[in-house]
C-alpha cells in the first residue's frame, strides 16, 4: 500500500490538497493522485520533482491514470518541489510550484 498525496492543477495553479504527515527518506511508499481542470484534458502530463526549488537536479515522471509515483532520489530532504507540465499539440502548459514538507 502506497501513501496517497492529492494536488489538484487548474490551469498553471498547483495546490496540495492533502499534507498530512510525511516522513523524509521514505522509499517507494510515495505517489500522487491529480486532479486536472478542463483544460488539462487529452494532454500528456509529466510531473516534475526536486529537491530544491531552483530545480536544479529534477526527476521527471509520466503522469499515467491522473497518478504518479514520487522518485526515491527526492525524499531526503525537508520538501519535495513539484510542478507538472501537460502538452498537446503545439500547446505546453506548466505550473507553478507547490512544496510538500517532510518530517524527521
Amino acid at each position: 500500500m502506497k501513501k496517497e498525496i492529492k494536488i489538484y492543477v487548474d490551469g498553471q495553479e498547483i495546490r496540495l490538497e492533502q499534507n498530512g504527515a510525511i516522513v523524509r527518506g521514505s522509499k517507494g511508499y510515495l505517489q500522487c493522485r491529480f486532479s486536472f481542470s478542463d483544460g488539462w484534458q487529452k494532454m500528456k502530463k509529466v510531473a516534475v520533482f526536486s529537491e530544491g526549488y531552483g530545480f536544479k537536479k529534477e526527476y521527471a515522471v509520466p503522469i499515467t491514470g491522473d497518478v504518479c509515483h514520487i522518485p526515491d532520489a527526492v525524499t531526503d530532504g525537508r520538501r519535495i518541489y513539484i510542478k507538472v507540465v501537460g502538452m498537446k499539440e503545439n500547446v505546453v502548459i506548466t505550473t507553478r510550484v507547490c512544496a510538500l514538507d517532510q518530517e524527521g
